[in-house]
């Protein structure tokens, strides 16, 4: 994450793959709320995702499986949560 750059990435190794019908979604945080920040390519269980948006707000990220598709907010906990470290 670089908030000088105002973006980040997600990398993964060794996810298991979501079930039909299902997809990691990534968010970032900003002012206590969750807004997407993507979709990780279902079929694949090692991947780098740039987050898209920008960063320099975000206090955190996290990342939940959701429909596929994706959704405006999640809908379960998340599976990891990340804090980004101050400035």
């Amino acid at each position: 994450m670089s908030k000088g750059l105002d973006g980040a990435v997600f990398t993964a190794a060794g996810l298991s793959e979501p079930s039909n019908g299902k997809v990691y979604q990534l968010w970032l945080q900003v002012g206590g709320r969750m807004r997407p920040a993507g979709l990780m390519d279902p079929d694949r269980t090692d991947t780098v995702t740039l987050l898209d948006g920008p960063v320099a707000q975000a206090s955190g990220m996290g990342i939940t499986l959701e429909p596929a598709g994706g959704s405006v907010q999640p809908t379960s906990s998340p599976l990891a949560l990340v804090a980004f470290a101050p400035a």
